[in-house]
């Protein structure tokens, strides 16, 4: 009874240290892992991060400083993008309303016609594009102002499955 309970103890010892081994692999492997992402990010910047350094926080600071300022400068232009479709759909809808004023003083099919149809189709898929496009850039826009940190988990997270992938 002694030695099965004894042999039952050493197993379980046993089975700890093999636990233990396999979680400190995982955790080297892990923090393999998000060096290997965060290099990926900053090589699309042109930082040179030194791991080896006693303290990397300002290297880290500054990769998502100018990251977070990327994000805000191509959803300025992804705006800028929206709001001219919105532009360009009003523009189109006093086109339409042009055309549909001239056909109906010539009451026939005529050339006025499929312009005002063709004025209508662009103008509700320019209003509705722009309007999509403006809405998500500004609250990208906003979400780098109010919290960063989710936009560079995302990006991180992206760079992680592409690496993987």
């Amino acid at each position: 009874m002694v030695s099965y309970k004894r042999e039952k103890l050493l197993s379980m010892v046993k089975w700890n240290t093999e636990l233990k081994n396999k979680n400190l692999k995982k955790e080297k492997y892990m923090s393999e892992e998000i060096i290997k992402v965060l290099d990926a990010l900053a090589e699309k910047f042109g930082l040179a991060v030194d791991w080896t350094s006693v303290n990397v926080i300002p290297y880290l600071e500054q990769l998502c400083g100018k990251y977070v300022n990327y994000e805000i400068a191509t959803s300025v232009v992804w705006l800028v993008f929206g709001i001219m479709c919105i532009i360009f759909g009003t523009v189109l809808f006093k086109k339409m309303k042009y055309c549909y004023n001239k056909s109906e003083k010539i009451d026939e099919n005529n050339e006025y016609t499929y312009g005002c149809v063709l004025s209508a189709i662009g103008f509700g898929a320019l209003v509705i594009i722009g309007s999509i496009v403006s809405m998500t850039q500004i609250f990208d826009i906003v979400t780098c102002f109010t919290f960063p940190e989710k936009i560079i988990i995302e990006e991180l997270k992206s760079i992680y499955f592409r690496m993987n992938n």
